[in-house]
């Protein structure tokens, strides 16, 4: 029997194949189970319960007999059993070992830290470190801090924002003289909302809610600011709206009954792009109309992820990622929509980016490096010739982790500090022989 995580719970298929079964069901506050990893009984199985604020964050125990599960502690992290009896889990960015009884499946005394600093190496608090059968322990050790670094087309470091910090999505301004940008909180969770004024090179503080602020898009002339937020307490990020200057008139823009994200705001100051994860659903590409703000879908599929949608300059084009071939490539359809399509990138790509003048589409590998993509003459796609600029590390981290200047000249990015010094994966032996001491 395979266990797998998803939107509405874990699910379960037989190993020689067949339809996937729902194992396990999301309460309210919960948007998806992750990481399961059964006990030895083979019937038991632990997960994590994850949810867009920290304290509805758990670790719960479940079971291939009923789909009824019990919260065992709250964590945010991914969670595996060790023999001769530990569950081994980070908190706070410290690897841990908690006592475990396998046949009564309870905690039996206080976890004992086995390593700090542990490398947060994707999406969804998956820490990097492992465990086998017979004693032997894997852990990478990096810092989550990342710093906000200016490179030219070749990839020279030009100029960097900043103390190393927790930092998020990064956005600029239309003229590129200011960015906004998220910090994370200790879990990985997001924030608050800054404001850089990259001439003046100060930083100022945007939004001050005890939950979690985030993705922020700047409006077309600089006044305004759209993010994300889960304050209103019903377990989903909403789009909310304010003023760059006036950091108290925060107000909700749209709610709806699942998670979006906003993306993209018209040069018209018309329509903005996000991305909504409905239902249990993938995510698709969204449109609200500005005028009557009644969102509606543009571009959406029940068997594949649509996301990261952004308006060409003169709003007759939109760029979006899409998984369809299997992995993520970024295309570009005609707005209105009308059926035409073209493939800009091969061989994987997301996040895509305009050039402000329109002639040039930027994004990001999966192995990081950053492409280019020249638009000769306008809505001329098809024959498109792609070709690499540099090779970066970029910090995983939600939302955009990186910003084209207006003349395609510079690029702001979201860098790992620790980037130019990779820190060795660490190996021990007879791990359990370590807590004695």
């Amino acid at each position: 029997m395979i266990l797998f995580g998803g939107p509405e719970g874990l699910h379960r298929i037989a190993a020689q194949g067949g339809a996937p079964e729902l194992a396990t069901k999301v309460d309210a506050k919960e948007e998806a189970h992750r990481w399961p990893y059964f006990l030895p009984d083979g019937r038991h199985f632990i997960f994590l319960a994850d949810a867009q604020t920290t304290e509805n964050h758990h670790i719960r125990l479940g079971s291939l007999d009923s789909p009824e599960t019990q919260i065992l502690f709250n964590a945010v992290t991914r969670i595996v059993y060790a023999s001769p009896g530990y569950l081994l889990y980070v908190n706070q960015s410290a690897l841990v070992a908690h006592p475990f009884d396998a046949k009564t499946l309870r905690l039996t005394g206080d976890p004992v830290t086995l390593a700090e600093h542990i490398a947060e190496v994707g999406s969804n608090h998956e820490f990097d470190f492992s465990v086998s059968e017979n004693g032997v322990l894997a852990y990478q050790i990096g810092g989550s801090k990342s710093q906000l670094v200016w490179f030219d087309r070749s990839g020279k470091k030009l100029e960097t924002l900043g103390e190393p910090d927790n930092y998020a999505a990064v956005a600029l301004s239309a003229d590129g003289k200011r960015a906004v940008t998220g910090l994370l909180d200790a879990d990985g969770r997001q924030s608050d909302l800054w404001l850089l004024d990259l001439s003046r090179g100060t930083k100022a503080r945007l939004t001050f809610n005890a939950q979690s602020d985030g993705d922020p898009l700047w409006s077309p002339d600089g006044k305004r600011l759209v993010f994300t937020s889960n304050r209103s307490g019903d377990g989903h990020v909403h789009l909310y709206d304010m003023s760059v200057s006036a950091s108290d008139d925060e107000q909700l823009l749209l709610q709806g009954d699942g998670d979006d994200i906003p993306t993209s705001w018209s040069r018209d100051g018309k329509y903005i792009l996000f991305m909504r994860f409905q239902g249990g659903g993938r995510s698709g590409v969204w449109l609200l109309p500005l005028d009557d703000r009644k969102p509606k879908p543009l571009l959406q599929s029940n068997s594949f992820e649509l996301s990261a949608a952004t308006f060409s300059p003169n709003g007759r084009f939109i760029a979006y990622t899409s998984d369809e071939t299997g992995r993520n490539e970024v295309y570009v359809q005609p707005f209105p929509l009308s059926g035409e399509k073209w493939v800009i990138s091969s061989g994987g790509g997301f996040l895509p980016e305009w050039r402000k003048d329109g002639k040039e589409l930027f994004y990001v590998t999966t192995d990081g490096r950053v492409m280019s993509a020249e638009i000769k003459s306008e809505g001329a796609f098809d024959g498109l010739v792609t070709k690499p600029l540099f090779q970066i590390d970029i910090k995983r981290a939600p939302g955009y982790s990186y910003a084209v200047a207006p003349d395609g000249s510079r690029f702001l990015i979201n860098t790992p500090a620790d980037a130019s010094n990779p820190v060795p994966m660490t190996l021990v032996l007879n791990w359990p022989a370590t807590l004695k001491k």
